[in-house]
This record gives structure tokens, C-alpha cells and sequence, in this order.
């Protein structure tokens, strides 16, 4: 959640007639243009709101502010706090009384006690009443308003400058009573700000020290008014560190000049960015560059024993990678973390099993004193390590984060002299002694690569056992179970009832949906949400596509160091790769992990035979239909390779190089093997060498050979890799030719009336449509959450990889062919569609008719054999099931379970019709596509064709015009085509349920298609009517 602080100054409200008063739409439209889609606004007000004090005044005035603050709630839904102090415009002077001036003439700051004070202001009556308006106390000497912005705390301190004020007042005669202010404790947070009118030089110099100290002490940022010149500096001392914002006036009755300010904090109060505004007879205008800032708390509030350095924040708050986003020049830890799912363990309970956790993480770790996790490498163990530092600070804890590495001994003063050295280079040496003393309670440590211990005489427990007994929370980061064994023998862990474990997964469809959004509103600022909400929508599939979350398993694990390097680079123009965007991302994976090793290259040459050899063994590995290998046959590819181009390699250095760089790992599993450590880099070198050997008879057969059974999920990755990498007629040819032949036997599905098929399934078709519709874009944004959540229960598209078997298995029974080639239908759609969207120049327009036309008629084939087989198997599934209900004595009649069996065929039919004709449209979900594809499914006639179209335009690319869908539907409606009809109310039903849209295109679509409304939509209807 941001922060962003509108600072406006000396507005001088006299009449009704006020220029500033008829600018009122220019400035609040002005102020909403610098505001980010999601955070707080504060609108603070450095005094002089009102001319001369008045009532009246005070009434225009809020009449202003409220309408300002009304405007940004109804343009960006943001929280509106008002803070303001009163300057000396604010005071009535035609209220003073000879009592005042008396007082004021006779000051001492020892005479001023709280009566004097509140006879001394009694000029700011009408402020008072006005600032109680907006719930700023009046009964206090010092207001403070406090603001809670997401994780963290920020203060507004109104200090009144202005009590004392006369008229024709002179620099050098006010005085603060900061002896009444009482404690401020400026390191519970984020943010303090001090709030004045009169800048410093205004007080009486004898008597302002004190309060001069007090704000160096308390203040983070201060905001100042009066004297009508916008400025802003750093106030920095050896003991002190403040930044001044001195504000131009909002109104000059005399001059006609006009100027604000606007401050916009990042979520994590890392940055700030400083946006000026000036009247230039038209419109608030910036009148500068947007001003990038880092923020930096006072230093005065960083002297204590639990505030940890500018040094030890720097290095949490970094992400672990490069990072450059498109918008955002500082992106941080905070800006991107999300919470990764995790499986709960009970190593004290082997029967126990596991559970996952996916909300309420904190909470779920905190309930115990020490919290272990366990992840694989780039699963994002170290940021998990950080983020749980800065929760540390936010609970008031004296956190420590240590590197398993710097434990090298078991003896107890070596690892407190590790824990103190730590604490003094992550807060300060000064305070060492405080540290020692505080309650255990008040600490805790946090050791990443924990596993980094050498396990020497006990080392591990040891260390464990120590960190136990002197901090009140121990949390520890390892690579994997096995590691966490070692620990079983520790004092700590014996002591235990119960030892619980925290597997780190796999970023889930919900938790890849969250970083995703991250990402994009990192750019609130300069993008509409609708603008970003499509950002989102594009890169959620492109990153689903990348990782291989599709029809079958993924082949790249879904961490966030993956999804985030991929983000960066999927819209990036590849001038110098002649493939798809996925294969350049794939590429960016592998020189990432080849440039860990980059120092053990002599020259630029050892890395293009790494690649050559990687190659090669993928290639070999492919050919004996094997994933993993040996080191001999690692050896014998490395020969090759060096005898085909005269080169002599060492086997031997060139895998430790690929285990260093986790291309290669070593499969323990299966003995001596050794395997490529995630599918995809093997998928990417048996594409790479077929692409570079593409005129070879041999590979020409293997492409065949793989064509003729994409059943098979390796094949099938290969060749979606290698149109990654080329875009041949050879391929396609050799595609198209084995989908033409793919369930040749059976006719095209016929979605028309007279079809027999729709007497039985005729009621089934009903349940596809959705009985509920979404009202708003709020409940939009919940179905997905919904939906999301209920992929990741039922472990779909989850973001883990599997790991596979050995060998390539490609050969099928006699009864498994039919299923077999409805598979490979499946995949022959999928990747004639990657082939069509990587390539929207390469193909021509012939060719991407062919291909689309095929594509179509495929899938209508696979619709009609699976209902063909559904048929054959009716009979044997009835009798599967009352003999299961028999043995299990329940009785039933075998009519019933006939009945019962026919309803459920007739639902699996009916969710194949409509799933097949989603699958053929996502497989075309591209906007460069679309006329290809209006041209050739409009000069179709079939039903099929019309539905594809309208799904992919609804549901695909989010294009939807009523007329389009109102002619359709009235078509089928008047030629009686009921199941057409439906599973339009289907299409259309997925529409609303989970896109955006308007109100009355909402309600038009639910009234076309008797869909259910809520009553919310009911409601806004009649108001809209109205």
C-alpha cells in the first residue's frame, strides 16, 4: 500500500469569489493525475487556510477540500486523511482580547503552562471547530494523526506555530512550548512527519532550541508554509537527518500565482518520487521533472539497540537479481515478494502426512520458536530469509540474519562471537551491551543455508542448540530434507513434541497470478487499471506458456527467479534471435546459468563447445530414447564432439562445469545416471540440434517419427521447442500431414440439430452454464481468485515439475490407440497454434488458412471419437459400477445405475463439446491471428466454426460486441438449435463471470442469454435507468 502526501499551503480562503475557488475541477483533476491506482492519500495543509480566520471561511473551505477528496475517492478508491495546522491567517484577531496581549507581551518560557496556552490560542477558535471537522484532536497541545499503510505505520505530528501569532508579526518573536508536547517514539515508524507553518527562523532565537532539538530527534520529513517560496533540502547534523519541504502558496489574492505540491511513497517506503504544480492560466501544470528520491529515515531515530543499519536494509531490500522493469528504476524486495505455497511436515510423525499452507503463512510460521524450511535451489529461500528480517522489524525484534557459512566451529564462544559480529555489522557495536540484555523474547536469528554447516563432530546441532537457548525465535533455511536429518540429534529439536517442517513449492496459479500483478502496478502511475488488468491477463498466459503449465506436465518450476526473468524479457525485441520469443526466453535461461561459470572459460570458444556438446548428448539421448546417461556415455559424446572438429575437451572438467551451473545433476535415484536438472533444457538442446541439422535425411525422420506420436508428452515438447527455433514448411508439412491422418476414420462432429446424439445430452448441456453471474468487476476479480485457488487444490497447472522416468516410452496397445490419437489431436492443436502465433510474418496466408481450417477439423474429429468411444464402453462401465456397488452392499437396480451411468456419459459429452471448442480458440489466442482466422472459420457454415470464433473473441482476446452475439444467438434461437444456443449461454456465461466489463453491456448479455443476475446488478440497472 503507497502513500502519497498532497501538500498545499497558505490557500488565503476570503470569499466565494476567490480565484482558487472557480479552479476547483483544474486542481483536483491535477492531483489525481500524480496518484498511483492503489494506496492512501493525505491531503496536509501547512496553515493559512483561511484569510482572516472566519467562520464563513472555514465553510468555503471545506466545502474545497471535501470536494477534492471526494473526486480522488470516486477516481482511484483510495483512503482520504486530511492533516493541517493553522498559520497566522488562521487566527481572528477581532476575537483577541487584552488577556492575550498581556500574556503574549509578558512571555517566559517557564511561565507557559497549559492554561496559558489555551488562553493564548483562543484566537483559533473557528480553526479548532473547523480542524475537529476532519477528527484532528483540539483538546492537545500537539495533534498527531497516524496512518496504517500496509505493513507499516506512518505519523503526521501537527505542531501549532501560529498560537502566539499578531498581527504584523516580525521573524524572531514566536515561541514552541515543546515541553508539552510529550514523547513522540519516532522508531515505531515508517514515516514521521512534522508539520508548521512559520519556518525556524521565525522563532525567538533564545528560546527555539529546544524546540529545534525536539524536531531533529522526532521528525523524518517536515512541511512548512508562510513565507510562499516552494523550496526542499536535507537537513543533515552528525546526530540528525531531516528533509524540508517548504510549500508555494495555493492562492496569492495579489500576484494570481498558484502552486502544490504532490509526494508519492512506494509501497515500502524505499522511494519517493516529488511532483511541483503551478497555475499557468489553464491548468496545474507541472512545472518540473518528476523528482526520484530515496527516503531515508532520520538517523536521530536509528540510535537504539534494535534499529539495524543503513548498510544490512540496502542488502535485504535488494531482490538477489538484476532487475529492469519497465517503469520502475529501484525495484525491491518488498515490491515483487509473495508468499510461496508451502507442505507442511511433522518430522516427529512419520503417519502424519502434510498439509499445504497457501494463506495466512505468518501467522501459521509464528506459532512456534523455531520455524525450519526447506527449498531447492532458486526457490527463493534467501528471500523468504529477508522478508521475514523486515516482518522482524515491523514486530519491534531484534533480528539477525546469518549465512550458514560463518558457523566453522562448535564451541560456544566461536558461535557467540559469530552471532556478535553479526549484530555489529547488521546494527552498530555501540550497542552490543543492550543487545546482550535483551529479553530472548526480543530476539531472533535467521540462518540461511543453514545446510552450509559442515556437519563436523556434531557442528550442526551444536549450532542449533545455541541459537535455541539465547534467542526467543530461531529460523532456518536448507536445500532439502536430507539436510534436514543432520539436525534429528540436536538437543533443541529432542525437546520437541512436535518438529515441523516447511517445504517451499512452486509458485501456484494463484500465487503466479500475484507476482504477475505485482509486477505490472509496479507502473500504477502512468497506466489506467483496465491498461494493466490486460498486462496482466497477456503475461499470465505467456508465462503459463513458458513454463510449460499447459495440457500436460510443466517443465520449468515455477519460481519466482524464473517468472521474473521472463517478465523482463517477454516483450524484449529479439533483434538478434531468429526464433520465437519463448525460444528466446528459453535461451536467456541458459546463458544465465552457463554465465555462473563464465570464469572458468579461457576463451569466448569454451562456451560455444559447451553448447555443441549439450547438443549432442541431448540429440544422443533422444535417439535411444533415454532422458538420462551415463558418465560414459557422457564421455563418448564429449570424444565425438572433440573428434568431429579437432578439438581435444576433458570430459570430465566439462560436467563439474554443467553441475556447477545446474545444467546437469546427478539422478541418485537410478545409481550412476545423471540427468538434465528440469525438462525444458532438454527439450531446448534436442530442439537447438535439430534446428542446425535440419537437412539431414536422418533428422528429417526423427522430426516424422515424433509427428506421428505427439501422444507422447516428450515428443510433444521437443517439437513445440523446435518451432521455437525454426520456422521450416518441412515441419509443418510434416505436422499437418500426421493431424490429416489423426482420427481420419471418424467424421467431423456435427453441432446441428438433426445429430442423435443431442436426444440423449440434451439436459446435460445445462449444467455448463453458470448459475450465478458476476455483478461487478469486484466480483470478476473474486471468481478468478476462486477459480485459481480450485486449480491449485486440485494440483492443476501447480507450477511443480515432475520428474520423469528414465526412458522415452512411445509404444501403445491395440486397445489404447483410440485414446492415444485423441491425445495427440490435443497436442497437434497446440502446436500448430504455437507454430501460428510465433510466426505471423513466416507463414503466409494460404498456409495459415490451411493450418487453422485442420486445426478445427481436428478437433471436431477428437469430439466425435471420443463420443464414439464413450458409446462402446456404456455397457461395460454399467456393469463396472453395479458390481462395485455390490460388493460395497449397497443395493441398487441395475436400471438405476444404467440411468444414472447414461446421465454422466451424457455430461462427459457435453463438457467435451464445449472444452474442445475452448481448446481449438485458446490455441489461436492472438490478436495478429484474428483476421487469419475471421477468414477462415466465416467462410465455414458449420455451427462449430461460429462458436470457436465468438469463444475465442469473448474468452480469448476479451472482444465483445453485443451485435455479434445477438445475431448469433437469435440465428440459432430461430433455427432451433438448442445445444448451439447453450453453449452461446455457456460462452457467454465464462464471459461475464471473468472479464471486465460495463454495466449495461452486463446486463444486455444476461437478458440475451436468461442468465441469473444478482440482485447488485438488478439495483445498478434501475439506478442507471433512472
Amino acid at each position: 500500500m503507497s502513500l502519497t502526501v498532497i501538500h498545499f499551503s497558505d490557500i488565503h480562503i476570503k470569499t466565494a469569489d476567490d480565484a482558487i475557488l472557480k479552479r476547483v475541477r483544474e486542481l483536483k483533476t491535477a492531483c489525481v493525475s500524480s496518484l498511483p491506482n492503489n494506496g492512501d492519500v493525505i491531503i496536509s495543509i501547512s496553515g493559512d487556510i483561511a484569510f482572516s480566520g472566519s467562520k464563513q471561511q472555514y465553510n468555503l473551505a471545506k466545502n474545497l477540500i471535501d470536494e477534492i477528496a471526494e473526486y480522488i475517492f470516486s477516481q482511484k478508491g483510495s483512503r482520504v486523511y486530511v492533516a493541517m495546522v493553522p498559520g497566522n491567517h488562521d487566527c481572528d484577531f477581532s476575537a483577541e482580547t487584552s488577556i492575550r496581549k498581556t500574556l503574549i507581551d509578558s512571555v517566559h518560557l517557564s511561565n507557559i503552562d497549559l492554561d496559558y496556552y489555551n488562553n493564548v490560542v483562543s484566537v483559533q477558535n473557528e480553526y479548532q471547530k473547523f480542524a475537529k471537522s476532519y477528527e484532528i484532536a483540539t483538546d492537545t497541545v500537539l495533534p498527531r494523526l497516524e496512518i496504517k499503510c500496509g505493513d507499516y505505520s506512518v505519523l503526521f505530528v501537527m505542531v501549532n506555530s501560529a498560537w502566539m501569532s499578531v498581527l504584523n508579526e516580525k521573524p524572531g518573536k514566536l515561541i514552541i512550548p515543546c515541553h508539552l508536547y510529550g514523547e513522540v517514539s519516532p522508531e515505531k515508524y515508517r514515516v514521521v512527519f512534522y508539520m508548521f507553518h512559520h519556518p525556524i527562523n521565525w522563532l525567538n532565537p533564545d528560546l527555539k532550541r529546544p524546540f529545534v532539538d525536539h524536531v531533529r530527534q522526532n521528525a523524518d520529513m517536515i512541511l512548512l508554509g508562510h513565507e510562499h517560496e516552494r523550496d526542499s533540502y536535507n537537513k543533515v547534523g552528525t546526530t540528525f537527518s531531516v528533509y524540508c519541504s517548504h510549500g508555494k502558496e495555493l492562492q496569492n489574492n495579489d500576484s494570481g500565482e498558484s502552486a502544490f505540491t504532490v509526494i508519492n511513497f512506494d509501497s515500502v517506503f524505499q522511494n519517493y518520487d516529488i511532483f511541483d504544480f503551478r497555475w499557468n492560466g489553464e491548468i496545474y501544470d507541472r512545472c518540473s521533472e518528476e523528482i526520484k528520491n530515496q527516503y531515508h529515515k532520520n538517523i536521530a531515530a536509528k540510535n537504539n539497540v534494535l534499529t539495524p543499519n543503513e548498510n544490512i536494509m540496502q542488502q535485504v531490500y535488494d531482490i538477489g537479481i538484476v532487475i529492469n522493469h519497465f517503469a520502475k528504476e529501484n525495484v525491491t524486495l518488498p515490491d515483487l515478494f509473495v508468499w510461496p505455497d508451502l507442505r507442511k511436515s511433522d518430522l516427529s510423525n512419520e503417519k502424519g502426512g502434510s498439509v499445504h499452507i497457501r494463506t495466512n503463512t505468518v501467522e501459521e510460521l509464528y506459532t512456534s520458536s523455531l520455524i525450519i524450511f526447506t527449498g531447492a535451489s532458486c526457490s527463493g529461500k534467501t528471500s523468504i530469509a529477508k522478508f521475514l528480517f523486515l516482518h522482524e522489524q515491523s514486530l519491534r525484534s531484534c533480528s539477525i540474519l546469518i549465512n550458514g557459512v560463518r558457523f566453522v566451529s562448535a564451541d560456544e564462544e566461536r558461535i557467540r562471537s559469530v552471532i556478535e559480529d553479526c549484530y555489529s555489522e547488521q546494527y552498530s557495536r555501540r550497542y552490543i551491551e543492550e543487545f546482550r540484555q535483551l529479553p530472548k523474547e526480543q530476539r531472533t536469528v535467521i540462518v540461511d543455508d543453514f545446510d552450509l554447516i559442515k556437519n563436523i563432530k556434531g557442528r550442526r546441532s551444536a549450532v542449533l542448540d545455541y541459537l535455541c537457548g539465547f534467542f526467543g525465535r530461531v529460523i532456518v533455511l536448507l536445500s532439502s530434507n536430507i539436510e534436514l536429518t543432520t539436525l534429528i540429534a540436536s538437543n533443541s529439536i529432542k525437546g520437541l513434541e512436535h518438529v515441523v517442517c516447511y517445504e517451499i513449492l512452486p509458485l501456484g496459479n494463484k500465487k503466479r497470478r500475484e507476482i504477475i500483478s505485482k509486477w505490472y502496478h509496479l507502473n500504477e502511475t502512468y497506466m489506467s487499471e483496465e491498461d494493466i488488468s490486460n498486462q496482466i491477463n497477456n503475461a499470465t498466459e505467456n508465462i503459463n506458456t513458458f513454463l510449460g503449465n499447459g495440457n500436460g506436465n510443466a517443465f520449468i518450476p515455477a519460481s519466482p527467479i524464473f517468472i521474473l526473468g521472463a517478465l523482463q524479457n517477454i516483450d524484449a525485441v529479439q533483434q538478434q534471435f531468429g526464433g520465437s520469443k519463448f525460444g528466446y526466453l528459453y535461451e536467456t535461461l541458459i546463458i544465465s546459468s552457463l554465465l555462473k561459470i563464465s570464469g572458468n572459460y579461457s576463451s569466448a570458444g569454451n562456451y560455444d563447445i559447451d553448447i555443441g556438446i549439450l547438443s549432442n548428448l541431448a540429440y544422443k539421448m533422444l535417439q535411444e530414447k533415454r532422458t538420462g546417461f551415463t558418465t560414459e556415455q557422457i564421455e563418448k559424446v564429449v570424444s565425438e564432439v572433440g573428434d568431429q572438429h579437432l578439438l581435444q575437451i576433458s570430459y570430465n572438467e566439462f560436467l563439474q562445469r554443467m553441475i556447477s551451473a545446474k545444467i546437469i545433476c546427478n539422478d541418485s535415484s537410478y545409481g550412476d545416471l545423471y540427468r538434465f536438472v528440469y525438462p525444458y533444457i532438454f527439450y531446448y538442446f534436442c530442439g537447438k540440434y535439430i534446428a542446425s541439422h535440419l537437412n539431414e535425411p536422418s533428422v528429417q525422420e526423427e522430426i516424422d517419427y515424433m509427428s506421428a506420436r505427439l501422444y507422447n508428452e516428450t515428443y510433444g515438447n521437443i517439437i513445440i521447442f523446435l518451432c521455437h527455433f525454426a520456422n521450416n514448411s518441412g515441419i509443418v508439412d510434416s505436422i499437418l500431414l500426421n493431424a490429416y491422418d489423426t482420427l481420419e476414420r471418424y467424421e467431423t462432429f456435427d453441432f446441428t440439430k438433426t445429430n442423435p446424439v443431442f436426444d440423449e445430452i440434451k439436459d446435460a448441456v445445462e449444467l455448463l452454464i453458470p448459475r450465478t453471474i458476476a455483478s461487478s468487476d469486484a466480483d470478476v476479480l473474486e471468481n478468478e481468485e476462486v477459480r485459481l485457488s480450485k486449480m491449485d487444490e486440485a494440483g492443476v497447472a501447480d507450477g511443480q515439475v515432475t520428474a520423469g522416468e528414465d526412458t522415452i516410452n512411445d509404444e501403445i496397445s491395440e486397445k489404447e490407440k483410440d485414446l492415444a490419437a485423441v491425445v495427440a489431436a490435443l497436442k497437434t492443436i497446440e502446436v500448430l497454434g504455437e507454430i501460428l502465433q510465433n510466426y505471423p510474418v513466416g507463414l503466409n496466408a494460404k498456409r495459415k488458412i490451411e493450418i487453422i481450417d485442420e486445426m478445427h477439423r481436428l478437433g471436431m474429429r477428437s469430439i466425435q471419437a471420443i463420443i464414439d468411444t464413450m458409446g462402446f464402453l456404456e455397457n461395460d462401465l454399467i456393469e463396472y459400477v453395479f458390481e462395485r456397488a455390490s460388493k460395497m452392499g449397497k443395493r441398487v437396480r441395475k436400471e438405476e445405475v444404467g440411468l444414472a451411468t447414461r446421465r454422466f456419459i451424457n455430461l462427459i459429452v457435453s463438457v467435451v463439446a464445449r472444452g474442445m471448442i475452448h481448446q481449438i480458440a485458446a490455441s489461436l489466442n492472438s490478436d495478429l491471428l484474428l483476421p487469419a482466422v475471421k477468414k477462415t472459420l466465416e467462410g465455414d457454415s458449420s455451427i462449430s466454426s461460429k462458436l470457436v470464433l465468438l469463444d475465442l473473441k469473448l474468452n480469448c482476446l476479451k472482444h465483445c460486441e453485443y451485435s455479434e452475439v445477438e445475431k448469433l444467438k437469435k440465428e440459432f434461437d430461430a433455427n432451433k438449435e438448442k445445444f448451439a444456443s447453450k453453449i452461446i449461454d455457456s460462452i457467454v456465461g465464462e464471459y461475464l463471470n471473468y472479464t471486465k466489463c460495463d454495466y449495461m453491456l452486463r446486463a444486455k448479455l444476461c437478458s440475451l442469454c436468461g442468465l441469473p443476475q444478482r440482485e447488485s446488478l438488478i439495483a445498478t440497472q434501475r439506478n442507471l435507468l433512472n
